[in-house]
């Protein structure tokens, strides 16, 4: 004859394995709502520096001040990337900067599962050097040279 008191230890195993199951589950489900949650805060950081980065942008090109700006995007996913773009597409431009033009410039930042693109409102005429001997060498003050066509 098997007591009530047996049959209570002998399912006490299986009652803490599901515990264990269920408990990381939990652990699993709160993981990943925490790092989409920073994931999501880390875009939107970088869009922020990014709207920065294009508004100081067009008023370098437009009233050439200010002629030194901070440019500092957090790194949100593997193998981001921040470029400015020559679009010579009329619906892709019309999209982006509202306007009828054909072709238009844009910054875009690129990253893992993520792309953006800013509409830069500046001319068509203004062009951004890719080659680093046609900027000063500011390294010494801390700058570092980006080539952001690539």
């Amino acid at each position: 004859m098997i007591s009530l008191e047996t049959k209570a230890q002998a399912s006490a195993p299986f009652e803490v394995l599901v515990g264990i199951v269920i408990m990381g589950f939990v652990l699993y489900i709160g993981y990943y709502l925490l790092n989409n949650i920073i994931t999501e805060n880390c875009r939107q950081n970088l869009t922020a520096e990014v709207s920065k980065f294009q508004k100081n942008l067009e008023n370098v090109a437009e009233f050439s001040a200010p002629k030194e700006f901070m440019f500092n995007p957090p790194l949100c996913t593997s193998g981001q990337r921040i470029k400015i773009e020559e679009i010579n597409d009329q619906y892709i431009c019309s999209n982006l900067c509202h306007s009828a033009s054909a072709n238009c410039t844009a910054v875009a930042v690129y990253g893992e599962n993520f792309s953006e693109r800013y509409c830069l409102k500046v001319s068509l005429k203004v062009k951004f050097p890719t080659i680093y001997n046609e900027c000063d060498d500011l390294s010494s003050k801390g700058y570092e040279l980006l080539d952001l066509y690539k």
